[in-house]
């Protein structure tokens, strides 16, 4: 049966020189992947500042031609990888505040290892939009809430119907 908690756990490795090498995100509670890896051959050798600054968009030339689910799973590994890089480099504390909570950071002479939670209802609204394609947090923010609806149903929860007050 499917939950509602969308806390992931999201592992950013780096090599020496600050480039990605791997990176995976999953479910808290089922160990479950997001996205398996999709974003990789996109990303992968680049380098922390090239990621943390550019849109998915960048990235990804022919994302508008991907489908809609494909675009959403794109766009949280996307983030997740920002998140955990701007923890590291202090752009955020990675704290119990924050979107991302660093879990734990390994380094040794081959690369730095950053492992933390990533709650995704604190993330929707800096989901920017790539070049007025608009597929950030407005984009984003509704295919949580259509997800959440989903999940709602299908465990038979109220919450998922919206009423209106009977006149």
């Amino acid at each position: 049966m499917p939950c509602d908690d969308i806390t992931e756990l999201v592992t950013v490795r780096l090599g020496a020189n600050d480039c990605l090498i791997d990176f995976s995100m999953e479910k808290v509670t089922c160990g479950g992947t997001v996205g398996a890896g999709m974003l990789l051959p996109y990303v992968q050798k680049r380098h922390i500042d090239d990621l943390l600054r550019q849109y998915l968009i960048d990235f990804v030339p022919q994302l508008l031609s991907f489908d809609e689910v494909t675009q959403f799973l794109m766009t949280k590994q996307l983030f997740g990888i920002q998140m955990a890089l701007k923890a590291i480099t202090g752009a955020i504390t990675g704290r119990n505040s924050d979107a991302f909570k660093i879990d734990a950071i390994e380094y040794d002479t081959e690369g730095t290892l950053i492992r933390g939670l990533l709650e995704i209802d604190l993330v929707v609204e800096e989901i920017p939009s790539c070049s007025g394609c608009h597929c950030g947090a407005s984009n984003f923010a509704k295919k949580l809430k259509e997800a959440r609806t989903k999940i709602a149903l299908e465990n038979f929860l109220p919450t998922a119907i919206e009423t209106k007050p009977m006149i």
